[in-house]
């Protein structure tokens, strides 16, 4: 009897062990489980943001703003979501929701050049000048060299009367590009009213040569005769 006893309490604890070892199985599988469900999210989550970029590429604004809105709501941390979504915005000229979204874009990747850029820019663009500089000068912080960026937070510094401030950009916007008419007009009139004569005549006759049919030339002749008189 005592032998059948044990016989039975070792077929019972042996059951009892498979039992624990599976469970134990269990909750060791549970987490690679959860992290393979997420690995799976994330794809979805990136597909649909691919999809999104390519429906802004496409010219397809109000298409990829629906998808975006959805990205944006679930992935909240999302800087390329929110930089897409801007631009998608500013594709159909809605300033606000491009600004803010472009701006959000900007908080969540300190690094995110584009999106200050086009921030600064749309608002230069829209003579907000005061709120472009601040974006087209964290623009300049991340990246020096960008001709468009250094001739509009420039020529957004002279247009707010800070001449000491436009002259180091506009500066630098003439020896990023040589070529662009309006950088050597901005940094002529700097230079004039730094009372710069000498360069203020320099660059204004660099803009006369370079854009004789702009609007600005008249007043940009008008004003070299008077400092070479």
């Amino acid at each position: 009897m005592r032998q059948e006893g044990n016989r039975a309490m070792r077929k019972h604890t042996g059951r009892w062990g498979r039992v624990i070892a599976g469970a134990t199985l269990l909750l060791l599988l549970l987490p690679l489980a959860a992290d393979a469900a997420k690995g799976k999210k994330k794809k979805k989550k990136s597909g649909d943001l691919a999809q999104a970029i390519a429906l802004y590429q496409a010219g397809q604004y109000n298409e990829a703003i629906g998808l975006l809105d959805t990205i944006t709501q679930s992935e909240s941390e999302n800087p390329e979501a929110f930089f897409y979504l801007g631009m998608s915005h500013k594709g159909l000229d809605h300033y606000d929701p491009a600004v803010s979204n472009l701006q959000r874009a900007a908080s969540l990747d300190a690094d995110h050049f584009e999106a200050r850029k086009e921030a600064g820019g749309y608002q230069f663009e829209r003579r907000d000048y005061a709120a472009a500089r601040g974006n087209l000068d964290a623009a300049s912080r991340i990246k020096s060299n960008d001709a468009t960026v250094e001739y509009q937070r420039g020529a957004s510094a002279y247009l707010l009367n800070d001449y000491n401030g436009a002259k180091v950009p506009l500066e630098g916007a003439v020896q990023l590009n040589a070529a662009h008419p309006h950088s050597h007009y901005f940094l002529g009139l700097t230079y004039y009213q730094l009372r710069d004569f000498g360069r203020a005549i320099e660059q204004l006759s660099i803009f006369v040569q370079q854009a004789p049919e702009a609007p600005e030339a008249a007043q940009a002749r008008q004003l070299l005769a008077a400092l070479r008189n």
